[in-house]
């Protein structure tokens, strides 16, 4: 049909009307799905005709009333609808209803982008989803269906039923009540997203319950991990985007937040258990899964610490393991490697968890003074048995440096530590790398001042190298020398403020070896002019061909062994009183040396009376009937000190450390005031304590004495307005 228009006049009311009945019936034919024979084009120039003559109001109107006629008509078939069909065939008239109101919006395109805009007005497809939700989504016949059919479905695929949940299904009803809103999220709250959270939180709390009160903890942190996987898989698949933030808080905080403390309690199978049988897998799956709530990662955390305190302490303070050095620091060793190795492989080096676990380690190491010296025994056993710098021996030496570091006595193992290596360097018991390489870790962790003495003893092994390759040279030029056999002479010069050496009396050597030290002391003063030898025989040691009833052997023996030894060239017997007076060895000395020889493990004196004990008139015969095992044969020496005599010695060197911590702390004191001249008390405290952190932590109970021993000889004074606060006395 065609129109002929006035420019004129306009177009005619009646005309207008004659169009408006086509555009009707499209409308209509769109609505009943008969759109095949519909010109689009044709129609939108009649719409754009209406409007640009001002009959708006006709076309908009008249759209709006179609729709809401046609709305009537769905809402039947929708409430006629099988009960357990609802859902879908609501669906199915959302989908259609959805593009019928889209081809109207087309033809009416050049309606809404001007009149609706003029007259402020929402566009047709605004009105037909608006007409959908106020007839059909709120109707009181269909909302609570709506609700309760969304939730059931939600509900089987959350249980997993044997029929599978059509998904796509959820998903569109989901976007139904999204889109029928147009502005907001209102309808979708209302009939979704409470109901689908609350069943959500109560589906959870039960079943949490349920499961944790049935299975172990790692079995419910698998179900936890399984059913968060669950959650997300199914967010991405129909819940829209602002509530999957909400649904993720809602199951951690119903699996993971409320059942937190009962998984780092329970007795069986929870943290610390999985923590003593090093469950690494589980951990790491524990850790994981509460990086999603970092608030109670410090439960697992504070778990760990205290177990590695607990059981750091029960082995330091273990009796029996006491009396086993080696055993004590192997065990504190395999302690720390073993929750390290926790920490990294299945925590990830976090850096709480690190931390914390640094701190359990400072705590039980330095439960007791006896760490710091079995701890320089453990080296020194080490190095001993396994001088040479393998992977094995890096690794041991990294995990003692752990401990080292957070070792408060640091004083007390350097005491100690010089002690052992000092024996080591005496009797040949070391490889001088490894040696360089310790102190040098030493000096990384605690500094310069810390390892300069040990250094100090380090340089003495290698100038002493360097001096009897000189030495040698020296004699090469003495016949008499020479025919002596100098090379198997040797000697290891100790400056005397490094080494920790006790001065005792010098042994009556043989002449033989006498020989040798005489050339020797003159060959150095020569040398070296104003210093002076002491020889310590007590700490050398000797290799002596002695001849059995069944052949010669070659014991190896200490110095003095050796001299006693050599008096049997002229007899077969001496009383402890003869050997005494013939080597100047004093008598606690001598009696470990001879009840050495005449242990039963090589016999090589006979005493008698057969006994631990000494006296002047008990005899000591040379057995030339030993049955030794082998041709070289090393004679263990007994230990100097007897075993209700250690802990004598062991408070004495206690008591001597409290006095040279307290020479530290006042020198320490002197430095930081005339460095500072004025200084509060804290501020004092803390400075001191810095300046002796590489040695030792100083008690605040003994600073506070040392401070006022420091006032009352006049290098310190107290600051007459503030009490608190000191004068350095220049």
């Amino acid at each position: 049909m065609a129109y002929a228009f006035s420019s004129a006049s306009g177009l005619p009311e009646a005309n207008a009307k004659a169009i408006w009945a086509q555009l009707k019936n499209a409308i209509i034919d769109i609505q009943h799905g008969r759109s095949n024979h519909l010109r689009y084009e044709e129609l939108y120039r009649f719409c754009y005709t209406l409007v640009l003559y001002k009959y708006g109001d006709m076309v908009y109107d008249g759209a709006i009333a179609c729709i809401r006629a046609n709305m009537e008509n769905v809402k039947m078939s929708v409430l006629n609808a099988p009960a357990d069909r609802l859902l879908e065939a609501l669906i199915d008239a959302w989908n259609k209803h959805k593009m019928t109101v889209t081809m109207i919006r087309d033809i009416l395109l050049y309606l809404n982008r001007t009149y609706c805009k003029l007259y402020n007005k929402p566009d047709t497809y605004e009105v037909g989803l608006y007409q959908f939700r106020e007839c059909i989504l709120t109707h009181p016949d269909v909302a609570p269906r709506i609700r309760k059919d969304i939730q059931d479905a939600v509900n089987a695929d959350r249980a997993g039923e044997k029929h599978p949940v059509d998904r796509t299904m959820i998903r569109t009803a989901v976007n139904m009540l999204i889109d029928a809103q147009v502005n907001g999220t209102a309808l979708y709250q209302q009939y979704f997203e409470d109901d689908f959270l609350q069943n959500t939180q109560l589906y959870y709390r039960r079943h949490a319950e349920k499961f944790f009160a049935e299975h172990t903890v790692p079995e419910y942190l698998q179900m936890a991990e399984e059913k968060l996987r669950e959650e997300e898989r199914r967010a991405d698949a129909y819940i829209d985007k602002s509530t999957r933030v909400k649904l993720r808080a809602l199951v951690q905080h119903e699996l993971l937040v409320n059942f937190a403390q009962r998984i780092v309690d329970e007795p069986r199978t929870g943290v610390v258990p999985m923590f003593t049988a090093s469950a690494h897998s589980d951990l790491a799956r524990l850790y994981k899964l509460f990086l999603r709530e970092p608030a109670k990662l410090e439960l697992i955390a504070n778990a760990l610490g205290n177990l590695v305190k607990s059981h750091g302490k029960s082995i330091v303070t273990d009796p029996e393991l006491a009396k086993d050095p080696m055993q004590l620091v192997q065990k504190l060793l395999d302690c720390r490697d073993k929750y390290h190795k926790i920490v990294a492989e299945s925590f990830g080096n976090d850096r709480n968890f690190s931390t914390v676990l640094r701190s359990a380690v400072e705590y039980f190491v330095n439960t007791g003074p006896q760490v710091a010296g079995h701890l320089s025994a453990y080296i020194d056993n080490l190095i001993r048995s396994n001088p040479r710098l393998d992977d094995d021996t890096n690794a041991k030496i990294n995990s003692m440096i752990f401990i080292f570091r957070y070792l408060n006595d640091k004083d007390i193992f350097e005491t100690c530590y010089k002690k052992h290596l000092s024996m080591r360097l005496v009797t040949g018991s070391y490889s001088l790398d490894l040696e360089k390489q310790l102190v040098g870790r030493f000096k990384q962790e605690c500094g310069h001042q810390f390892t300069s003495r040990i250094e100090g003893m380090l340089k003495d092994v290698e100038i002493s190298q360097e001096l009897m390759g000189k030495y040698k040279n020296y004699s090469k030029a003495d016949r008499v020398v020479a025919s002596r056999k100098d090379d198997e002479f040797s000697v290891l010069v100790a400056t005397s403020s490094f080494w920790p050496l006790t001065i005792v009396p010098e042994t009556t050597l043989p002449e033989e070896a006498k020989f040798h030290r005489d050339r020797f002391t003159k060959f150095y003063t020569d040398t070296h002019q104003f210093r002076k030898l002491a020889w310590q025989t007590c700490l050398g040691t000797a290799q002596l061909l002695c001849q059995f009833d069944d052949g010669k052997h070659e014991l190896l023996v200490s110095t003095i062994q050796m001299t006693v030894l050599m008096l049997y060239n002229k007899k077969d017997k001496y009383t402890f009183g003869e050997l005494a007076e013939l080597t100047k060895v004093p008598p606690k000395e001598l009696q470990r040396h001879l009840l050495s020889l005449a242990h039963p493990q090589v016999k090589i004196l006979a005493k008698n009376p057969n006994t631990m004990e000494t006296a002047d008139d008990h005899t000591f015969q040379f057995n030339s009937a030993a049955k030794l095992p082998g041709f070289r044969v090393r004679v263990p020496l007994l230990k100097a000190v007897a075993p209700d005599q250690a802990q004598q010695q062991g408070n004495a060197n206690l008591e001597a450390i409290k006095l040279h911590r307290r020479f530290c702390t006042d020198a320490a004191i002197v430095r930081v005031m005339k460095h500072k001249k004025q200084l509060e008390h804290n501020a004092l405290v803390e400075a001191v304590t810095a300046q002796l952190a590489n040695q030792f932590r100083p008690d605040p109970a003994m600073l506070k004495q040392r401070i006022e021993h420091l006032i009352e000889v006049n290098f310190l004074e107290r600051d007459a307005t503030n009490r608190r606060a000191y004068k350095y006395v220049a």
